[in-house]
């Protein structure tokens, strides 16, 4: 009996060293989640929730932004129009979508010129590096 007991202390341990579950979208890419990511669900009026990016701005999030974190180094995940360019992401890049009208957002470098979206035009940010 001890013996159990002493492994079920040990599965307790590894729950509470805080091992972080791993982002929805690399779960969502191995199969281990079926759901649709986020900002799809979010789109086609399934989840209600407003996009990650918007709620971080309205500082309903704490998270920050995914490109801040990816620059900061605390996510991995390289940027998406990388992802894309390398077949990673069979996405079309953001402002090809916006152009084609399947997404309404206007492109970044736009939102960036009328101080709607404060970081940098994403090609400037690559460059400075």
């Amino acid at each position: 009996m001890e013996g159990s007991e002493g492994r079920r202390e040990d599965k307790t341990d590894v729950k509470q060293s805080g091992r972080k579950r791993e982002p929805e979208w690399k779960r969502v890419k191995e199969g281990k989640d079926r759901r649709e990511p986020e900002w799809k669900r979010v789109k086609e009026g399934k989840d209600r929730r407003e996009a990650e990016w918007k709620r971080v701005k309205e500082g309903k999030d704490r998270r920050e932004a995914e490109w801040k974190r990816v620059k900061e180094g605390k996510d991995r995940r390289e940027p998406e129009w990388k992802r894309v360019k390398e077949g990673k992401d069979r996405r079309e890049p953001e402002w090809k979508r916006v152009k084609e009208g399947k997404d309404r957002r206007e492109p970044e470098r736009k939102r960036v010129k009328e101080g709607k979206d404060r970081r940098e035009a994403e090609w400037k940010r690559m460059r400075t590096r």
